[in-house]
């Protein structure tokens, strides 16, 4: 009896097992498929921003006008009596300066996509894992390893490609776009690091503010009226980099298991810039930039492998 007993705890814990990895292959492939329509998105916000920057269109003009998506939310919040808790941080400090450190993105963008490739700036806005790196190791005093100093040595090859110094090629623009990465990964790290001080909402308000203000000052002193047309580009521009950020979230929580797999989809946005790029922009990576592009990929992916093999580990102790 006892052995019978035996046999069907573990037949019945094979099935158990069978069901979870059904289940987390399923959400790993939902959550694949969320990620691929982000960077699609995400690149998509990016290919409107550098078409309209051609059409003496400031970033404080498109910041405005693509107010009403950001401002959704904070009055979503309010209508169902959430938004105090949500503005309310246990480090006020922290929740400012990363929303400080949002209000050169836009302007960055604004100016690099008027004056380089939308390939190439998004193949250098991806070097951000490099910056997240190289911060972790050298402020947080983090540890190293192969995968870490493979990915930083990776990544410095591929901007040297893509910069191409002493070549016709080498713009003033490419040093301003990597500057737009490293303030991406320093506000990815202040989240990683004190996301239990304020709320993912709460992040997100904060991020909008300073930079919504700054627009508004400088509105009032060049004013624009844009034609329908363009308030409802600039409205699919932010619709989009806002449903991308969502997307994201949804997709790690779904699919925390296989992190580290659909992470380095994130980097299909160089290949979906490459093709917008030639369909709408007529523009195209040199050899030597894709060269840089595939050097880059390889970093992220390093960048990212070792991201979770730090956390594997970092799991495995606390069990």
């Amino acid at each position: 009896m006892t052995k019978f007993t035996s046999t069907l705890r573990s037949l019945e814990m094979k099935r158990l097992m069978n069901l979870f990895l059904e289940r987390s292959y399923s959400n790993a492939l939902i959550g694949s498929v969320l990620i691929i329509v982000a960077t699609l998105l995400f690149v998509l916000h990016d290919a409107i921003v550098k078409y309209l920057s051609e059409d003496e269109i400031r970033f404080y003009h498109f910041v405005l006008y693509g107010s009403p998506v950001y401002l959704a939310l904070p009055f979503y919040l309010w209508f169902v009596g959430r938004l105090k808790e949500n503005l309310m941080t246990s480090n006020y400090f922290i929740a400012i300066v990363r929303g400080v450190l949002f209000v050169p993105l836009p302007f960055i963008a604004f100016t690099a996509l008027g004056n380089i490739s939308l390939p190439e700036f998004t193949t250098l806005v991806m070097c951000s894992p490099i910056f997240a790196i190289l911060f972790s190791l050298f402020i947080l005093k983090e540890t190293f390893n192969f995968f870490t100093v493979g990915a930083v040595a990776l990544g410095i090859i591929g901007v040297i490609f893509i910069f191409q110094p002493g070549f016709d090629n080498f713009s003033l623009y490419f040093p301003l776009v990597l500057v737009s990465a490293c303030l991406v990964a320093i506000t990815n790290l202040i989240v990683s690091k004190f996301h239990g001080s304020v709320t993912s909402f709460g992040f997100f308000i904060y991020g909008g503010i300073f930079v919504h203000l700054l627009s508004l000052i400088l509105f009032l002193i060049e004013p624009k009226i844009l034609e329908l047309y363009t308030v409802g580009l600039i409205l699919v521009a932010s619709l989009a980099v806002n449903m991308a950020i969502f997307l994201f979230v949804v997709a790690f929580r779904m699919a925390q298991k296989f992190y580290g797999i659909i992470s380095c989809l994130h980097y299909l946005q160089i290949l979906w810039a490459v093709l917008i790029g030639i369909l709408f922009f007529d523009e195209y990576l040199s050899l030597l930039s894709g060269i840089g592009a595939v050097f880059i990929f390889t970093s992220g992916v390093m960048a990212l492998t070792a991201q979770y093999r730090e956390t594997k580990v970092q799991d495995n102790n606390s069990d």
